[in-house]
């Protein structure tokens, strides 16, 4: 059936002579992508990569406390940042740029094999933030996270990014 409609929509698209074709392709493909993708992990990872969507679509909508949900009492980032030290830093941002955009790569999760209530993760996020439509700052780092299990919910407990 998934193959039926994608051939429709296929077949669709090419005969439409605008560059919205290409992007509608996208979309669909990564839509069905992501989809197939998150329907072949295990439970845990699933819910890891879910957290991880809410803090991204938490950052751009400059909801503090939705990000700092998913972050541990004890957690330690890049230069010994714990967690009311980026819930600082998240505000200030916030007050800086009217608009705040996250890009991510696609997210790697790796159970720990010895723990399996630990797990680490790693991602490439562009981070953009401006007042107009163009931004007026942004930055690129490599994020690597380490997520562990706390009373039946995964919790970020410590994070690198260069």
């Amino acid at each position: 059936m998934r193959k039926l409609i994608a051939l429709y929509i296929s077949d669709t698209l090419m005969t439409w002579d605008t560059p919205a074709r290409h992007l509608l392709w996208l979309l669909l493909s990564i839509s069905t992508a992501f989809s197939i993708n998150a329907c072949s992990k295990p439970e845990a990872e699933q819910q890891i990569l879910a957290h991880i969507d809410t803090m991204q679509n938490a950052l751009e909508e400059k909801k503090a406390s939705d990000v700092l949900q998913f972050i541990a009492k004890d957690f330690q980032g890049s230069r010994q940042l714990n967690r009311q030290q980026i819930k600082r830093i998240l505000l200030a941002q916030f007050i800086k740029h009217q608009r705040i955009t996250v890009s991510l790569t696609p997210v790697v999760i790796k159970m720990d094999s010895a723990n399996s209530e630990r797990a680490t993760m790693h991602t490439t996020a562009v981070v953009t933030g401006g007042s107009r439509l163009l931004p007026d700052d942004g930055r690129l780092y490599q994020i690597n996270g380490e997520w562990r299990l706390v009373g039946g919910d995964w919790l970020l407990y410590s994070v690198e990014w260069q």
